[in-house]
């Protein structure tokens, strides 16, 4: 409305800032309401993205913190479990001696050559 008046008048340095100023006092309701309205939806929207986001990326550090202990423990046993098969590896050799199969006879089952007697001293702990 207030455009159309002043149309009619003739365009000088005076009604050209009255226009100005008059149109920046009285603006739009309508278009403000709407605009008002996208922004608090498009906060809200976000909002709750960026906390989802950030939920989700904490309880994936989490979970990756606690892979992260479990392949150390893992890589330890792993460590132990070769040491012992080595060791498991020597002793399967070893058997395959007749030596070392009579040092074990002769040590756990107490068994002695023919005319020989054993004496078991048990170690002091």
């Amino acid at each position: 409305m207030l455009a159309k008046k002043y149309q009619d008048l003739p365009m000088t340095e005076r009604t050209k800032k009255d226009f100005i100023t008059t149109v920046q006092i009285q603006p739009n309701t309508k278009i403000n309401k709407y605009v008002k309205r996208r922004l608090i939806v498009f906060s809200i929207v976000s909002g709750v993205l960026l906390i989802n986001g950030g939920a989700t990326l904490y309880s994936q550090s989490q979970e990756l913190e606690e892979k992260q202990k479990e392949y150390i423990l893992l890589k330890k046993d792993l460590k132990q479990l070769k040491k012992e098969g080595k060791t498991l590896e020597n002793e399967v050799t070893k058997l395959e001696t007749p030596e070392y199969i009579e040092q074990i006879a002769r040590r756990d089952y107490f068994l002695s050559k023919k005319g020989e007697i054993l004496f078991h001293i048990p170690e002091k702990k």
